[in-house]
């Protein structure tokens, strides 16, 4: 049937086309819509069985599905064009995450006898490198190389035809014979493996000429000294203005109008003379000594002495936690927030859990927890 629709026609055109000419083979005709909907149910079939994993066996070989590689994208930008205006669009495209791969029967694969391909042409550079190792050879030994021989000597200067000639030169000065033992010239030509041509230098680009012309180069600016910068600009005289020349008038053009007077010209001072070593300065006296006078310090404020209620509180808070050590400022602003900074009420609380300690025989570890028993009394805790 691959045949047949092969010759009918590609696609699955084709495969309907050789359905309906099968079965009028067979004496059943059918209708082309039967033929196509007998086509369509075989694709379902191998569609499902794809989804579910399993392989599709076909005539010309498998057909299986596997998932996408891990770093390949799900996403990309595609490129769009449209055949009627040839504009071009670039659209987001989901990749799908299946790919179906076909593997086709060995079988099938007919390999026809075939000659192998002709030798690649040497090159003219080749050829003469492999005639001046012929005659080093010939040198060496007194008889023509063959086919395994030079086949050894590639081998021993690891296939490398320049190192190989570089190395029959470098015996040729040394004055090296093998008329004995041809194989001895293979071991000695591997034997001096640190011998290799040198590379070929490249001939370095001609530099351009360097044509320095005035208008290329920029005018560097002059640093002005502290002197120049001092003075005012020297203005420029201007030059004399020439009267305009007098044009004849044309044969029967007016005559010309009188003209306007000239403008007096604006009178120029001179410039300034700067000064030399031949002018007279007058010495100026130096400015008495002053001592240098060294500035007040200014020292913090003292901090201010604390308030009666403090020094209660603090010697109060050091009968409850049995212990000599002072209260720290964040240990004393913590016992005051409990109070909203009513030393007063903070006072009164403290003296409450006095009189209770000395009469039950207890006392605080941790300001914290004073700090809960004060807000306690608060709340109505103690009564």
């Amino acid at each position: 049937m691959n045949s047949e629709a092969a010759e009918a026609g590609r696609g699955k055109s084709g495969l309907i086309k050789a359905a309906m000419e099968k079965m009028a083979q067979n004496g059943l005709p059918i209708s082309r819509r039967k033929a196509a909907k007998a086509v369509n149910a075989v694709f379902d079939l191998m569609k499902r069985a794809l989804r579910r994993g399993e392989v599709v066996e076909l005539p010309v070989g498998k057909v299986s599905i596997l998932s996408t590689p891990a770093k390949r994208k799900g996403r990309r930008i595609q490129k769009f064009r449209n055949i009627q205006d040839k504009a071009v669009a670039y659209r987001p495209v989901q990749l799908p995450k299946k790919m179906i791969r076909f593997r086709p029967d060995k079988k099938l694969i007919e390999r026809a006898p075939f000659s192998p391909p002709p030798p690649r042409p040497l090159s003219a550079a080749t050829v003469r490198k492999a005639e001046e190792v012929e005659q080093l050879f010939h040198d060496f030994t007194g008889r023509d190389v063959d086919i395994v021989e030079f086949k050894s000597l590639m081998e021993a200067a690891d296939r490398n035809l320049d190192w190989l000639l570089a190395r029959l030169r470098q015996l040729k000065k040394e004055e090296y014979t093998f008329k004995d033992d041809p194989y001895k010239l293979v071991a000695t030509v591997r034997q001096r493996y640190w011998v290799r041509p040198l590379p070929e230098s490249r001939p370095k680009p001609a530099k351009k000429s360097a044509v320095k012309t005035t208008q290329s180069q920029p005018q560097k600016k002059v640093k002005q000294g502290k002197l120049q910068k001092s003075l005012p600009p020297v203005p420029v005289q201007p030059k004399s203005p020439q009267p305009p020349a007098i044009r004849k008038p044309a044969d029967g053009a007016p005559a010309p109008g009188p003209r306007r007077p000239a403008t007096a010209t604006p009178t120029i001072t001179p410039p300034l003379p700067l000064p030399t070593a031949e002018t007279h300065t007058v010495p100026v006296p130096p400015p008495p000594f002053e001592p240098a006078v060294e500035p007040p310090l200014h020292l913090p404020p003292a901090p201010p002495a604390p308030s009666h209620q403090e020094v209660e509180i603090r010697q109060r808070v050091r009968d409850l936690m049995d212990s000599k050590d002072d209260l720290t400022p964040a240990q004393f602003d913590l016992l005051v927030d409990t109070t909203n900074g009513n030393l007063d009420v903070l006072l009164g609380r403290l003296e409450v859990l006095c009189q209770q300690a000395q009469e039950h025989k207890w006392g605080f570890q941790k300001v914290s927890r004073l700090c809960e028993e004060i807000r306690g009394l608060a709340r109505g805790r103690y009564r």
